[in-house]
């Protein structure tokens, strides 16, 4: 893993395509016999490091920061679990900084929006659930800017279901 870490670094500072560094990148992950969600883990963890969020609005620098890199997270976010798994990435890094409280919903809002679904319904819609289960009162805040988003999400399906 460490390894991988070096190299995504390597790949970021050679300024190419995200597409040719998500291919470079996937060649490494299968060299070295990483899953695409560990794959994932590290690639989030690097870009977390790097990230310089310094303006007056953190939360939307972080969103705005992510969702460049979002065709490159995209690639390997290939299943609902490796889409959990970013979330629960993403949050954890936010969690760390009062100021970024309100990223996790656009970000996650953002990710589902872009046009490779980088984020299912499916994940949001699990992953809410499941914070909700843990009864933890550090969710609290997150889980109430996801339920309007859900309730959304849930209202639009239940509306193609009818046509």
């Amino acid at each position: 893993m460490e390894d991988l870490g070096e190299k995504i670094e390597e790949l970021l500072a050679d300024e190419t395509s995200h597409e040719d560094t998500a291919d470079k990148l996937d060649v490494q992950r299968i060299q070295q016999g990483i899953a695409e969600g560990d794959c994932l883990t590290v690639l989030m963890s690097k870009l977390h490091e790097m990230s310089e969020l310094s303006g007056k609005n953190p939360a939307k620098e972080y969103m705005k920061y992510i969702m460049g890199y979002a065709e490159l997270i995209g690639k390997f976010t290939i299943n609902k679990k490796c889409e959990i798994n970013l979330m629960k990435v993403m949050l954890e890094y936010i969690m760390e900084d009062p100021d970024l409280e309100k990223a996790f919903m656009p970000t996650v809002q953002g990710l589902y929006d872009h046009e490779m679904n980088i984020i299912s319904e499916e994940a949001v819609v699990e992953w809410l659930a499941n914070a909700k289960k843990m009864e933890d009162e550090d969710f609290t805040p997150y889980i109430n800017y996801m339920q309007p988003f859900v309730d959304w999400l849930e209202e639009a399906s239940e509306d193609e279901d009818e046509e």
